[in-house]
């Protein structure tokens, strides 16, 4: 399912938007769907983490894999 849009953003960031999307081949709304995906999924891998780390949830060997694979995660994605 896909929602359609309108969005505002300054020349400036739309240049470089479509610089990119055309660069990977893709659609210019296909590109920005795609980062904003990748950037809200660092950010909730992000929060996820830390509020783990907050609640003192990271006691645990498994805790600490998965909070080690979240780290990993971020760092090749975002």
């Amino acid at each position: 399912m896909t929602e359609k849009l309108s969005i505002t953003m300054p020349d400036r960031v739309a240049a470089a938007a479509r610089a990119a999307a055309a660069a990977a081949g893709k659609p210019l709304s296909t590109w920005i769907a795609e980062t904003i995906d990748r950037v809200t999924y660092a950010d909730a891998r992000r929060n996820d983490v830390a509020l783990m780390e907050q609640h003192k949830l990271l006691d645990g060997d498994w805790a600490q894999q998965q909070a080690a694979a979240f780290r990993a995660a971020r760092g090749a994605r975002g």
